[in-house]
């Protein structure tokens, strides 16, 4: 089977977590090669003779002013200059499909490359926690432009041969096959005490790793004096987050990051938070702007994980008294077990399909 996978460029969060589908889905004999299409795919440092390369954009996402802010304007833009140009793309698209012969398209999450399957004759398969005309949808409030792009889209979405949904799931319709699957992401091989060995971490030290993705913190004053002598601030190449106080490890595996630290601070996303329940590491939560999906990952989350909302305020002057307590006090009895084999289960899926 010859798979084409298309990924959402928004962010990181799709490619970390499409690459360990992809990677499983190699390990089979059954997987001729996967062809990965998206404009993130300089993520992938890793090289595979079963896994090929195509620099493309097939969606906008949400633009970002930084990574606790949208830009509600600059993404409709976006979003209208891609509708002029969308036709061209897919039958430029569809005919690359064709030619290269393959068997299978996947995309996560973008919902172009359904009708590039029609197009092509070749079945598709979604997967995902959201659409994006639900996130779009949203945002019609600010611009009644945004329910014509977000029906245009439903309809698209509505053309998926199947749907595999992840955890963490927003509300979705429009699928006509739907199997839910379990959690995807990141995982690090290392225990608690080897990750902090090998970041050198000191026993007597709490460190908070400041995971806020590809948008980094231009332009956010923070109150660095406020910092405890007995705290570090972690991050790993986290544009705009530049302090004496701030331990940037660069260049790392940051799963084992993730995995070291004693918390994780952040704004909710998929990656991320799959990351930490993989790690076993909880989560200090604030907002990220009117993102539709927001509220559902962190109800979710609630559930699921060891975790604790921060105001914007109380962050930026690094006020996280409240919110360890709260962790600390947290029943783990209450804690909702997931499932955490996703790509197990979405390579069983398509398996059943050869």
């Amino acid at each position: 089977m010859k798979i084409l996978y298309y990924v959402s460029s928004h962010g990181y969060g799709h490619i970390s977590r499409s690459y360990e589908i992809i990677r499983k889905l190699i390990s089979s004999s059954a997987i001729h090669s996967v062809t990965i299409a998206s404009q993130r795919i300089d993520f992938i440092k890793e090289k595979s003779e079963k896994i090929y390369f195509r620099n493309i954009a097939i969606d906008v996402g949400v633009h970002q002013k930084d990574s606790l802010s949208l830009d509600v304007d600059l993404t409709l833009n976006k979003l209208e200059e891609f509708e002029k140009n969308k036709n061209a793309l897919l039958e430029a698209e569809a005919k690359f499909a064709v030619q290269e012969d393959f068997d299978l398209i996947i995309s996560d999450s973008a919902s172009l490359p359904f009708v590039i399957g029609v197009e092509a004759k070749i079945p598709t398969i979604f997967i995902g926690n959201f659409t994006w005309d639900f996130i779009y949808s949203n945002f019609a409030k600010y611009n009644p432009n945004y329910s014509v792009i977000s029906n245009i889209i439903k309809v698209e979405y509505s053309f998926a041969t199947s749907a595999f949904l992840l955890p963490f799931t927003c509300p979705i319709d429009g699928f006509l096959e739907i199997e839910k699957v379990g959690l995807v992401g990141r995982k690090s091989l290392l225990s608690k005490k080897e990750a902090r060995t090998k970041f050198k971490f000191k026993t007597d030290i709490k460190y908070f790793l400041f995971s806020f993705g590809a948008y980094g913190l231009k332009d956010i004053v923070w109150n660095w004096d406020c910092i405890p002598d007995d705290w570090v601030i972690v991050c790993s190449e986290l544009a705009g987050f530049e302090s004496e106080q701030i331990l940037n490890i660069p260049h790392t595996y940051y799963p084992d990051l993730v995995k070291a630290v004693d918390f994780v601070v952040t704004k909710p996303g998929y990656g991320i938070i799959s990351e930490a329940i993989f790690a076993e590491t909880p989560i200090i939560y604030t907002d990220r702007g009117d993102f539709a999906e927001y509220p559902h990952l962190v109800k979710a989350l609630e559930k699921s994980h060891l975790c604790s909302y921060i105001s914007q305020t109380d962050l930026l002057r690094f006020d996280f008294k409240e919110s360890i307590e709260k962790i600390q006090n947290t029943d783990h009895n209450k804690i909702t077990k997931l499932s955490l084999e996703g790509e197990k289960d979405i390579l069983d899926l398509i398996l059943r399909t050869i």
